[in-house]
């Protein structure tokens, strides 16, 4: 199982993030940012392997207008296009980065609205979450 995970401090204005093949995004200005997660995943055979559960924790500092993006992999694994290729990570974090200043409800129409033109009539192969946060 794939999973990203974070832990927000509301005093300290600081993020912890620990991701099993999951990166955390997040813009801040102008660039989108990203934090790798680790490639491994939870679950599996792991009896008697301790280390197999460790995972590196990144902290951030949050600045104001920061925007965090948690997502599972449906969406950059989506086939669609004009090859019917995967969406892929950067045409993704392109879509992020140019809705990036709407509201967050125009901004989810935005993102909806790609995805659905990208896959110009393929089925959807897996889940598609996005989880948004903006500081």
């Amino acid at each position: 199982m794939e999973l990203s995970i974070c832990h927000w401090q509301d005093g300290k204005q600081e993020l912890t993030f620990s991701g099993a093949k999951r990166p955390l995004w997040y813009i801040r200005g102008n660039e989108i940012h990203e934090i790798k997660g680790q490639r491994k995943a939870i679950g599996g055979k792991t009896i008697g392997k301790a280390a197999a559960y460790d995972f590196e924790d990144h902290t951030i500092q949050l600045q104001p207008g920061d925007q965090l993006y948690l997502l599972s992999d449906g969406l950059p694994d989506q086939f669609g296009g004009p090859e019917g290729r995967k969406l892929g990570s950067k045409a993704l974090q392109k879509i992020f980065l140019e809705s990036s200043s709407l509201s967050a409800k125009a901004q989810a129409a935005e993102i909806e609205s790609k995805m659905e033109n990208w896959m110009h009539g393929q089925r959807q192969i897996d889940d598609m979450l996005l989880i948004s946060l903006r500081f």
